[in-house]
């Protein structure tokens, strides 16, 4: 079978294939046209040493290392402005009032939530994504028992 096919399998991106046939973890042939031929067994010895479950595990941890940062980048960012309009509004010769401050800042802070929103939504998506692939995984390892 080729790349695509094998990835399609197991459940992972063609590119997690090409690695791993390149760092060895994949034995691979290339058939007459040079792409990558890979056998059954191939597969099945992946999946029985646990290659693809600690692939997920570490992409999912660096997934959320990232999610994580950009969760303490919006908080930080949202500080920021808080300080920011203080300080405007401190200096004696400020020409912003109470009203025009919170309607700034309210709009700083709403695109900062819509931000946040999309991380949080991405990380939705990368929960779901990992709980897909584990199920996919569970049934690969009944049809290969």
């Amino acid at each position: 079978m080729n790349v695509k096919e094998a990835a399609k399998i197991l459940g992972v991106h063609e590119r997690t294939i090409y690695n791993m046939i390149k760092d060895g973890r994949l034995k691979a042939s290339k058939d007459n046209e040079s792409k990558w031929d890979i056998s059954e067994e191939q597969l099945s010895t992946v999946m029985e040493r646990g290659e693809i479950g600690r692939e997920l595990a570490i992409s999912s941890q660096v997934l959320h290392v990232h999610m994580n940062r950009k969760k303490k980048q919006l908080v930080d960012q949202t500080l920021n402005v808080f300080k920011k309009y203080v300080r405007e509004f401190e200096k004696e010769d400020s020409a912003i009032d109470q009203e025009m401050l919170l309607g700034l800042v309210m709009d700083e802070l709403t695109e900062l939530k819509e931000e946040y929103n999309e991380v949080q939504a991405l990380r939705k998506v990368i929960d779901r994504l990992m709980d897909e692939s584990i199920e996919k995984l569970s049934v690969l390892d009944d049809i290969y028992e």
